[in-house]
């Protein structure tokens, strides 16, 4: 569960549109509550309703993977981990 601070969480909170973390709202994704132990923190976790979509969304990207490596030993898939983190480094070194 990640922590942010208050500010963080109204600006993210006005950033996605109407009050989708509403005591009210019962189809949202996401719940909002001030940390007991440091009241500059706000606690936000997944409603039912997220953790569903959360899963759903898991099973697509395990059924994307499988189809994107299909045909590929595991030596290959290896090889292309290998060479896709040392993409992303070359891209990291540039920021």
């Amino acid at each position: 569960m990640a922590s942010v601070s208050p500010a963080a969480a109204r600006a993210a909170h006005s950033a996605a549109g109407p009050s989708p973390c509403s005591a009210n709202s019962s189809t949202s994704s996401r719940a909002a509550k001030s940390d007991a132990e440091d009241r500059r923190s706000v606690r936000l976790t997944l409603s039912a309703a997220g953790l569903a979509a959360q899963q759903a969304m898991r099973a697509e990207v395990r059924a994307l993977n499988e189809q994107a490596l299909a045909g590929l030993s595991a030596k290959e898939q290896a090889q292309l981990a290998e060479l896709l983190g040392r993409v992303k480094a070359n891209l990291d070194a540039q920021e």
